[in-house]
């Protein structure tokens, strides 16, 4: 919860947007911790050193 208080009282930031690889679970309980919300779940990523493709998630908080 630190990051997000610090982006929303001291940066003044409107909304914060985050994303994941879907295969990372710590990751996804993160977001869900600190009040982020799953709003997409069919973006693409690809890893520039091995060129991989997996699938991305979209997590967003709106002030």
């Amino acid at each position: 919860m630190a990051v997000k208080d610090f982006a929303v009282n001291e940066l003044k930031v409107s909304n914060l947007v985050a994303h994941c690889d879907f295969r990372n679970a710590a990751s996804c309980k993160v977001m869900g911790k600190i009040g982020l919300t799953l709003v997409k779940d069919d973006g693409v990523r690809q890893y520039p050193k091995t060129s991989e493709i997996a699938r991305e998630l979209m997590y967003s908080f709106i002030i």
